[in-house]
């Protein structure tokens, strides 16, 4: 097994608190297993170093923040055959 790292856009508003949030990775990739974890983060405002704003506008170009900010994963929002 490998280490992963996970970037995520978070749509909770800078507040200092710490949230939580649960992770699912399919593993091994194609079996239609899962295993889940669970973490929490703080949401707090980046520092203004050049280097991150630069990075943080990279990320926001190419993925996209969603239209109705609902991170929330919707089976109903499937097409039709239930594959993305």
């Amino acid at each position: 097994q490998s280490d992963y790292v996970v970037v995520f856009r978070s749509y909770v508003e800078v507040d200092g608190d710490k949230h939580n949030f649960k992770l699912g990775v399919e593993y091994p990739s194609g079996s239609g297993k899962y295993i889940y974890d669970d973490a929490n983060f703080e949401a707090i405002e980046p520092p203004p170093i050049p280097a991150l704003q630069e990075q943080r506008q990279k990320f926001a170009e190419r993925i996209r923040e969603l239209p109705d900010r609902n991170p929330s994963f919707d089976q109903r929002a499937l097409p039709a055959g239930g594959n993305l």
